[in-house]
């Protein structure tokens, strides 16, 4: 008994299945040299990052990710952007010493991250050492996200500061030796100084010899 195979059945047959890769995309944060030279101090870029394996394969491949690895891996990079570090609340998994089974409750009671469970105006009397344990997390959470706001408001005011002229560059340089007299002060003088020209250095060069009269 003959069996007809389609063209894409005898590549598998040939070639075997192909096998589809397993994708992550991660977070990393590199050096800045440039910047780095700028702020006189060590600055580091969150650079994004794939990493490849190939089902039953230990090997790996990880690099700096393109444009076109977010078109080719678009599922992948959608979940990356919706559950990365920083964006997603931290899970009640966390706690140390959480019992599986508690854990279970909690998240079918909607219970399912730490803010959530810290917040939380009542639960059950065997689970309050779950939310007494989650309080102190989410405090050391709040302390450490206020710490890191207050850091970054102080590197850009430094950057702020860096930036701006020091006060005596937006002086105009005709300022200089002043002394804090404005152009209206000297018109006396000046008037002075024309009827001196007038009537002293004018008249001399037209009457010479009055100045060897005894």
């Amino acid at each position: 008994m003959s069996a007809e195979y389609t063209q894409a059945q005898l590549e598998r047959m040939v070639n075997g299945t192909p096998h589809i890769p397993n994708v992550i995309f991660y977070e990393k944060a590199v050096l800045d040299r440039d910047a780095s030279e700028r702020e006189s101090r060590r600055v580091y870029t969150k650079v994004v990052f794939i990493k490849i394996t190939q089902p039953g394969l230990t090997d790996w491949a990880a690099y700096k990710a393109q444009p076109e690895d977010f078109r080719k891996f678009a599922e992948e990079y959608d979940y990356f952007l919706n559950n990365k570090q920083g964006t997603r609340e931290p899970g009640i998994e966390i706690i140390p010493e959480l019992d599986i089974a508690h854990l279970q409750e909690l998240i079918d009671m909607g219970i399912a991250t730490i803010p959530k469970l810290a917040a939380a105006l009542q639960v059950p009397p065997h689970l309050e050492y779950a939310q007494q344990a989650a309080v102190t997390i989410n405090n050391v959470l709040e302390e450490t996200k206020h710490a890191q706001e207050k850091a970054q408001s102080k590197a850009q005011d430094r950057e702020k500061t860096r930036l701006v002229p020091p006060a005596d560059r937006q002086k105009h340089p005709t300022d200089v030796g002043q002394s804090g007299l404005s152009p209206g002060d000297s018109s006396g003088e000046n008037e002075d100084a024309k009827r001196f020209h007038a009537g002293g250095q004018d008249n001399h060069r037209q009457n010479p010899v009055d100045n060897w009269r005894v």
